[in-house]
């Protein structure tokens, strides 16, 4: 992998490890779907604005069917997947739990791409599962007897996104990432209008609330899916996926800088094995991608 796909991978895994903790903090006064809703649509308002610069507006909607599978497998429902399984869940848990995406993603990627795992790749993918296991072992804390629903809800979120990425490589490589991005994030805008009208809350929101709901749509949605699917095209769905992997580590960051947390010796273990694994996995310093 070439110095430029490794930093977006490390930005998007800053963007979208912050994510949980934003949805956690809007989820709990707006609901899933008014959340959802707001993160998708103002994300996708947005780089309408972008595409109308670039031009490619007119690629939008002649090609606006190809993005609706897109939008509900990689935008609407999987966010509102994970926005209910917050109510019920830890955020670090489910950061966790979307940690196996790039295991899901390797076998959708081989059984609908026929893209195999090289054996370097599948260690690197082992070594990486091990670092998160090191990592959150002792901060995994689920009561299955009361959030059956939510675990289960946490669970096919990553499914949703491997369905996605491999739906992006084999049908939409054509489109720039702009427009990829653009069209999942308005059609899973569109879709969830009537639910997130229907759901409305009924007492005022909190700016904090709101702030949160700005930021998930701007930097982690509208800047993350555009550095998604540039990587998608760049270095395939299965090694794009692998961001994943970090997600737990930034949560971290935040736990040690908002919560003085404690960095330990395990902890640094769990962080050294997640980067071999990751460089394994996505044969960082590899000029072939």
């Amino acid at each position: 992998m070439r110095p430029h796909s490794v930093f977006e991978l490390l930005l998007l895994s800053f963007f979208w490890g912050s994510s949980f903790l934003l949805i956690q903090i809007g989820v709990a006064e707006f609901g899933p779907a008014p959340l959802i809703f707001l993160r998708t649509m103002i994300a996708g308002l947005m780089l309408l604005l972008v595409l109308a610069f670039r031009r490619e507006v007119w690629t939008l909607f002649k090609h606006w069917k190809n993005f609706i599978p897109l939008g509900l497998l990689d935008s609407s429902l999987p966010y509102m997947l994970s926005a209910y399984a917050a109510l019920h869940i830890p955020s670090g848990t489910i950061s966790v739990i979307n940690a196996v995406t790039p295991l899901w993603g390797a076998l959708v990627a081989w059984l609908w791409l026929g893209i195999r795992l090289t054996v370097t790749g599948a260690l690197g993918l082992i070594i990486g599962l091990l670092g998160i296991t090191f990592l959150v072992w002792e901060r995994f804390e689920l009561a299955l007897s009361n959030s059956t629903l939510a675990l289960a809800a946490a669970v096919l979120g990553p499914v949703c996104y491997a369905l996605s990425a491999c739906y992006a490589k084999k049908y939409l490589s054509s489109f720039s990432p702009f427009v990829n991005a653009t069209g999942s994030s308005l059609t899973s805008g569109v879709l969830l209008l009537p639910l997130a009208w229907y759901w409305w809350p009924t007492e005022p929101v909190t700016g904090t609330a709101w702030l949160a709901a700005l930021v998930l749509a701007v930097l982690c949605s509208a800047v993350a899916y555009v550095l998604y699917y540039r990587l998608i095209q760049h270095i395939g769905p299965a090694r794009a996926m692998t961001v994943s992997y970090l997600v737990p580590v930034v949560g971290l960051f935040w736990g040690w800088t908002l919560m003085d947390e404690h960095f330990t010796l395990r902890t640094l273990l769990g962080v050294l094995l997640i980067f071999t694994g990751l460089a394994l996995a996505n044969g960082v310093g590899s000029k072939r991608v």
